[in-house]
């Protein structure tokens, strides 16, 4: 073998050091399994340490410059990225490509916040290994190169730092306790140690031997007893661990939030409407609380999805003024917010500034200029005050908005609706052609027929909540429509699209008076507004007035929109009459054939039910693995319902839809993000799924009870939709299919 060169030839002492580079730097590297759990971090981070300290060992023996040292060791990181960090991209597996320095640059620019704001385990989603590919290499290099030229103990940092940063971009709970806090301590304390000796001589007689001995067993002594006793002394947990993740905030996206619309009864009802909800002191007579625009309707509930286009406009930041071309009166409004509604916050008109007294909420308020709708994502503090600077218009008459066309700026919309939906719009607008004059004779058709009920104990007729499709449909299809504002409103905007009209659904509160007046449950409203060229948003209210009561007397089951004729019923059968003496008779040509009857079927029955039990014994044999599978599982989903922390909880909502899809026979890569894991999931609702369990993960604010209660009920929604899509013999085998009780490889 030939003699290496010179330049590569080290000292004992820094084949030492470099030992102790290499032996701490993974150590601290591992600290990425809290993120990643599936052997990355070592895949990845074993590679880059070595590579990084081979880096080092060259800067240092060729004396390369600071300068010259950052372009070497820039361009070699990319040689060496498609091996250890992005090896799907490189060509063999080897050689970089143009794939692979894209990946490389989006992981060290985006790669960060992406890593923070993705579910763990995060595997090899995208390029999110190149962070403990530069962090590994880069800590290491460091420190063989702090080891080589200078004194001291500056040579420790790297691995430290390469700890610290796989700590702060973990999870709360640590990758490797003992690992870090003994083994690692010990390598750093050892090596320190060492490298300080060196700096003096010592003369290992008698009692330097005893004193390097009892030095040694101290440490061993101590490294054995600090789990023991460092978890039992007074204010060990008295902090929790600091993690990035906890302290992000994502962008605020309205998709990861319940519709307020479907919160309705949380205001209504004969206990809760006397509720005060605000006081609001300026507020013009008339003028409404606007609390949140709905611009889509995605079968489950209608929401703001703030996407971005002339519908429904973008949630951003904003100044001290909010830019609007809107003309009208100005007016100022004082809110005093007493039960906040989550992050949304009340407005009124069209909002020109917006100014809240709490510092942190004015940081993080979001205003969507297009709709006029506020939010405050993290929530807004009870009895947070604000003032809203606003404009008002006064809309025009219906005889004046009857025959203005639509705004041209807003497409038709292409709703896939029931035939059901679409034949009763076109019987409801009756023979009206402009767009306004349609809406409103529907609206007045379900205003004039149609009755109020909150559903509450002391209503006459039980209405359940909600405004799905499939509430919907049973709505308009019963002989009586029986609802309050959250069933109207939605049915409205959904009738308003089959007539090919865009139209959104607002919630908010229509107080009475005006001045300095107190906002209550009772108040709530929802209605719906569409646009015409030259006026706006014009609002649309479909409500019937709340003394108009349901009828019980007609029963509210479904009816068809075009019944089939159904055969008339049979004649009553009349009573049967019979003397003493035709019954006697009776008696006696019936009595002989019962009883052999009955000698029979008991003849039978003793003969059966041997055999009865025994096949009764064989199912449950067969059926008991089956049943023991469908019990573990409802027990599984019990625990991550009701057990542990909240987001754990809600990490469990969404571990149920994993499973199921994994039990219907579409397992999703564990490298999936969620809104990748909500498309192969295949089914609509995952995708606000997803967002929910997003949000209620990496929120500011943990979950609330009322947000898990919430987020299982979209968990039940998107379940029941997965397998409202297979066969009964498809729902069947999932139900007993084990794959998702075996650990996920």
């Amino acid at each position: 073998m030939d003699r290496l060169p010179d330049w590569l030839q080290l000292e004992r002492r820094a084949r030492i050091d470099l030992a102790f580079v290499v032996v701490a730097s993974i150590l601290a590297v591992v600290g990425f399994r809290s993120t990643f759990a599936g052997g990355e971090e070592l895949l990845v981070g074993v590679p880059a340490v070595l590579f990084g300290v081979a880096f080092g060992v060259v800067v240092v023996q060729r004396r390369i410059e600071l300068l010259p040292a950052v372009a070497i060791g820039a361009v070699l990181f990319v040689l060496a990225g498609g091996v250890i960090a992005i090896r799907s991209a490189a060509l063999f597996g080897v050689l970089p490509t143009p794939g692979v320095i894209v990946g490389l640059g989006e992981g060290l620019v985006s790669g960060w916040i992406r890593l923070l704001t993705t579910v763990p385990p995060a595997g090899e989603a995208g390029s999110l290994l190149t962070i403990p590919y530069l962090v590994g290499s880069l800590g290491a290099a460091l420190s063989t190169i702090a080891a080589l030229r200078l004194r001291g103990h500056w040579c420790a940092l790297g691995p430290v730092a390469i700890l610290l940063v796989s700590l702060l971009f973990g999870t709360e709970r640590p990758a490797a306790l003992l690992l870090h806090g003994i083994v690692l301590g010990g390598v750093l304390i050892g090596w320190v140690a060492l490298r300080h000796d060196r700096r003096r001589t010592i003369h290992l007689g008698g009692g330097a031997r005893r004193r390097v001995l009892t030095g040694g067993a101290l440490v061993f002594g101590v490294a054995l007893a600090a789990p023991i006793v460092g978890p039992n002394l007074p204010f060990a947990d008295a902090n929790p661990r600091f993690v990035l993740r906890e302290q992000v905030t994502p962008p605020f996206d309205p998709l990861t939030e319940p519709s307020p619309l479907a919160g309705y009864r949380q205001y209504t009802g004969a206990e809760r409407e006397d509720r005060r909800i605000a006081q609001v002191s300026g507020l013009p007579a008339g003028i409404p609380l606007r609390l949140a625009v709905l611009d889509e309707f995605d079968g489950l509930v209608w929401r703001a999805t703030g996407r971005g286009d002339a519908l429904a406009g973008r949630f951003s930041r904003v100044g001290e003024r909010i830019p609007t071309t809107a003309e009208g009166v100005p007016i100022q409004v004082e809110i005093e917010l007493l039960e906040p509604h989550g992050v949304w916050l009340p407005t009124v008109g069209i909002p020109t500034a917006v100014d809240l007294e709490d510092g942190r909420s004015q940081r993080a308020l979001r205003v969507n200029v297009q709709t006029g709708t506020a939010a405050v994502p993290g929530g807004i503090e009870p009895r947070s005050v604000y003032r809203v600077d606003a404009v008002i218009n006064a809309v025009p008459d219906d005889v004046e908005l009857a025959g203005l066309p639509l705004d041209p700026r807003y497409r038709e919309p292409d709703p896939d609706l029931p035939t059901e939906f679409v034949e009763l719009a076109a019987e409801l607008r009756g023979g009206a052609e402009a767009p306004y004059a349609k809406v409103a004779a529907m609206a007045e058709a379900l205003r004039t027929d149609g009755a109020f009920s909150d559903g509450g104990p002391t209503a006459t007729v039980l209405t359940p909540p909600g405004h799905s499709l499939a509430r919907l449909a049973r709505f308009l299809g019963s002989p009586q429509w029986v609802g309050n504002g959250e069933q109207y409103a939605a049915a409205l905007g959904l009738l308003a699209q089959a007539e090919g009209i865009p139209v959104r659904v607002v919630m908010g509160f229509r107080p009475e008076g005006s001045g300095r007046t107190t906002v209550t449950g009772g108040d709530v409203e929802a209605w719906v507004e569409i646009p015409l060229d030259g006026v706006g948003w014009v609002p649309v209210d479909a409500t019937p007035p709340q003394d108009n009561e349901p009828d019980p007397s007609i029963r509210p089951r479904p009816r068809e929109l075009s019944p089939e004729p159904q055969p008339p019923p049979p004649p009553p059968l009349p009573e049967a009459r019979s003397s003493a003496d035709d019954l006697e008779a009776t008696e006696t040509e019936i009595e002989d054939p019962e009883d052999s009857d009955e000698d029979e079927d008991e003849e039978a029955g003793s003969r059966s039910w041997p055999v009865a039990l025994l096949a009764l014994g064989t199912s449950g044999l067969v059926l008991s693995p089956l049943l023991a599978i469908v019990g573990v599982k409802r027990l599984r989903r019990f625990r991550r319902q009701h057990r542990g922390a909240a987001r754990a909880r809600a990490h469990g909502g969404w571990a149920e839809v994993l499973d199921l899809s994994r039990d219907l026979g579409r397992p999703v890569p564990s490298a999936a993000t969620r809104r990748e894991a909500a498309e192969l999931v295949g089914v609509p609702p995952a995708s606000g799924l997803a967002m929910t369990a997003d949000a209620a993960t990496f929120g500011a604010q943990h979950p609330s009870d009322d947000d898990l209660v919430a987020l299982w009920r979209e968990v039940d929604e998107v379940l029941a939709a997965a397998r409202g899509a297979r066969t009964p013999f498809e729902r069947l085998r999932a139900a007993v299919n084990p794959a998702s009780l075996r650990p996920r490889r």
